[in-house]
Order: C-alpha cells, then structure tokens, then sequence
C-alpha cells in the first residue's frame, strides 16, 4: 500500500511553519512538467520498460538526451526541459540515495551524475555535440539509430577492455542509450517509417521522463516518514523531522498530483526500483 497524504497531515499540522515555508521553494517547473506531460498510471515507464534497467536518473538523462538534440525545437522548450529535470534530479537523487544504496546501482547513480554534469553544462554526451549538424537531414527513426550506434560502439569497444567489477563510464552509459533507442524503435512503430515528427517524438520523449520521474517520486512519502521516525541524538533527531517537513513543504502539490495517477498495486519495497516497475507493467499486459 502506498503511503499517501493522509498519512502525513497529522505531522503537517505540528511542523506546518516549516511546511510553509518549504512551499515557498516548490518546484514549479517539475510541477507544471508533470501536470503537462505525466500519465494517468505512468503509462512512460510502461513505454520505457526496460527490464534490466536498476537507476531512474540514468533513465532520465539519457531520453533527455535524446530530447535536446531533436534540431527542429525551439530553445525556449530546451531550457523548459532541463530545468524540469534539473528540479526532478533533486528529487530523484533523494530517492535513491535514501531508498537504493544497493552497490551495482550505486554505480549507475554516479555515472548518470557525471553524464548529467557533461549534458547540463557542455551541450555533449560522452564528448559528442548534441547539436550534431548531420542531425539537420536526419529523420527521427535516423537520429534514434544515431543514438542506438553509438551507444552500441561504446559498449564494444569498453567490453574489450574493462574489469566486470568497475564498468567503465562509456560502457554504463553507452549501454543505456542502446537499450532505450532499442526500446523506442521497438515501442514507436512509426519512427522507421518517417511518419513520426519530430515535435511529436519531442512530447513522447516528455512525457516519458516525467512519468519516470514521476513515479520515482511516488516514493517521497515513505522518505519523509522515515526522516521523521530517525532514531538518534534528540539535536540530530529534531534535524531530521525539519528537513522532513522542508521536504514536505516544498513537494506536497506534487505528492498530491501522484495520488491521482493510478499508482500500481506493487509491493512497497519494489516501488523504490525501476526495474521493478519495468517487470509489474510487463506482468500485468
């Protein structure tokens, strides 16, 4: 059973000063991303549905990538887009630092950072310019493949070389690039077929990354029930129910948003894992 609102309105009312004013630093732009853009029952994680897939932000950066190379968008909806998932990120990284400390997952959770980090500030993804001008004769199917080649590439050519116990950066993050164009040439028909444009694989993409963010974030209220009930010093302690009630502040328009979605049945201790998500949606076709 997924934790929702009610079960935090009896804490809200003790620390609502806190909550006030944590409302007053929302994120605006992942609120209006996911009113805009999520699903009813984040149908974008069903579209994305990659079984082996073990870290939302890697997921997230890499469709984003895809996203913001598209050369027919406007720059207007290039800053839009990253900065909801710079705001989602946030969120994200909570998710998985508190809830995902498994030790294959953590790696994935720092590469996607650093590819975050390339794509944020240098426009690049793994030293390519993601405003490839090839990409101005491309049609959608051919940039998709661009991508799925050259994610392709790195995953060959870093087999050859790395230790299975420390994945290189490249392979990590070539092979989630492979994966995902793999999945939206097999999920969107009409992208080999030159009939998809590329505003409408603009909003696809959108509207996948924030139901992937979006269902990520189901997990926030389990987060701030367990900074509440932290077990420590009373100094430490009365911290933690602080940024829980921060927390709440700033993400319960979100929270309630989710609560309207269609949240699965899943157990709760799947609900914090991508993969687990992939493998429900899977299971209930």
């Amino acid at each position: 059973m997924w934790v929702g609102v009610r079960t935090i309105e009896g804490f809200s009312k003790s620390v609502n000063p806190l909550i006030q004013k944590g409302a007053k630093g929302q994120p605006n732009y992942l609120i209006k991303l996911i009113r805009e853009k999520s699903t009813q029952g984040f149908r974008g994680v069903a579209d994305y549905n990659i079984q082996s897939s073990n870290c939302w932000r890697l997921a997230v950066v890499t469709l984003t990538t895809i996203a913001i190379s598209l050369p027919e968008k406007e720059k207007e909806d290039v800053d839009f887009l990253l900065e909801c998932v710079r705001e989602g990120l946030v969120y994200v990284t909570l998710v998985e630092k508190s809830l995902d400390i498994i030790y294959a997952h953590v790696i994935l959770q720092h590469a996607a950072e650093t590819l975050w980090q390339e794509i944020r500030f240098t426009k690049r993804w793994l030293g390519n310019d993601l405003q490839n001008p090839d990409f101005q004769e491309y049609t959608v199917g051919q940039i998709i493949k661009w991508y799925r080649d050259k994610g392709k590439d790195y995953v060959m050519d870093e087999y050859r070389k790395f230790n299975n116990d420390h994945p290189k950066h490249r392979f990590i993050c070539g092979s989630s690039m492979y994966r995902i164009t793999e999945s939206i040439l097999h999920t969107y028909n009409t992208i080999d077929d030159g009939t998809m444009s590329q505003k409408e694989l603009l909003d696809r993409l959108s509207s996948m990354i924030a139901d992937i963010i979006a269902a990520c974030l189901t997990n926030l209220p389990q987060i701030i029930i367990m900074k509440c009930h932290y077990m420590s010093a009373i100094k430490e302690r009365e911290a933690s129910v602080k940024d829980a009630a921060q927390l709440l502040g700033e993400t319960r328009e979100i929270i309630r948003r989710l609560q309207r979605h269609g949240i699965p049945s899943m157990n709760p201790s799947d609900m914090p894992f991508l993969d687990k998500w992939c493998a429900y949606f899977t299971n209930s076709r």
